[in-house]
């Protein structure tokens, strides 16, 4: 889902903080499911962070890492 949106927003005009707050968002939204008001904040936290590190990294790896420890706990 990430690396397939950020990739596809990065074809915008849309600097990376403006990519990364809108599949941040839609992670969230994709979470609704599991959650409240105040669990879809944190998963749209969540996703922003995610998205920092796949920015940053280059690699989908990291953060699918990250994701996969953070449902563990």
């Amino acid at each position: 889902y990430r690396g397939c949106t950020i990739n596809g927003l990065k074809k915008t005009k849309l600097n990376y903080v403006q990519i990364n707050i809108i599949q941040s968002i839609i992670f969230g939204l994709i979470h609704i499911y599991q959650t409240s008001f105040w669990g879809l904040s944190y998963h749209i936290l969540m996703g922003y962070v995610l998205g920092k590190l796949y920015l940053k990294s280059k690699s989908l790896t990291p953060s699918i890492i990250l994701h996969l420890l953070i449902n563990q706990v």
